[in-house]
């Protein structure tokens, strides 16, 4: 299914009324920069919402730029994505994904594209793969969009370009699913998960 909004910043009003494929990763328990609690806390009004940073609004700027080197890198064709419209799986409507852009590989497959701008510190945790958050993010985005190709780019570093094709993965993304729903009903049921020592929730 979709969900269309008039704007940009009704799209991001909306966030808490769902759980996004970006913030799957935080309710789960495996991004080192938000904890399920700090997820919980700021979908329910108790903490604000995370101010966008320079990088991050960087990032956001450089998203076109970004995707149009993927395809002169790749020779794929690369489609920008509706940024008002989210996507979801009629089996779990509470979960949504927006992506930056579609991709479509060399064999006709379509499927996501997310596009990432990175420090040069983090440089390691793109050599041979992606960072598990990020690799989250793309399962839940082919679950909703129900495709079973993506790929990650990311502008490593201000420096060089890093692309991986991730294939979709079933049985990985029941488990996310089956954590993330437990997320879910932990906002329903106004009962917050447990507060850890992480640096998010302290």
């Amino acid at each position: 299914g979709t969900r269309c909004f008039d704007s940009r910043d009704e799209w991001l009003a909306a966030r808490n009324d769902h759980l996004g494929a970006s913030e799957v990763a935080a309710a789960i328990g495996l991004d080192e920069y938000c904890s399920p609690y700090t997820l919980w806390a700021r979908k329910k009004g108790l903490l604000p919402e995370r101010e966008a940073t320079i990088p991050m609004e960087l990032g956001t700027l450089i998203e076109p730029w970004l995707g149009d080197k993927v395809r002169t890198m790749t020779g794929l064709k690369v489609q920008p994505a509706d940024q008002c419209v989210t996507i979801y799986n009629t089996d779990t409507p509470w979960l949504q994904a927006t992506p930056d852009a579609g991709i479509t590989f060399a064999d006709g497959v379509k499927g996501p594209l997310e596009l990432k701008s990175v420090e040069a510190w983090s440089a390691d945790d793109w050599k041979d793969d992606a960072p598990s958050k990020y690799l989250i993010q793309l399962q839940m985005q082919m679950y909703c969009t129900d495709t079973t190709r993506g790929m990650l780019a990311a502008l490593v570093g201000k420096s060089q370009i890093k692309t991986v094709k991730v294939d979709r993965h079933d049985k990985l993304i029941a488990s996310i699913v089956a954590k993330a729903h437990e997320f879910w009903d932990s906002l329903k049921l106004e009962v917050p998960p447990m507060i850890d020592g992480s640096v998010s929730t302290a």
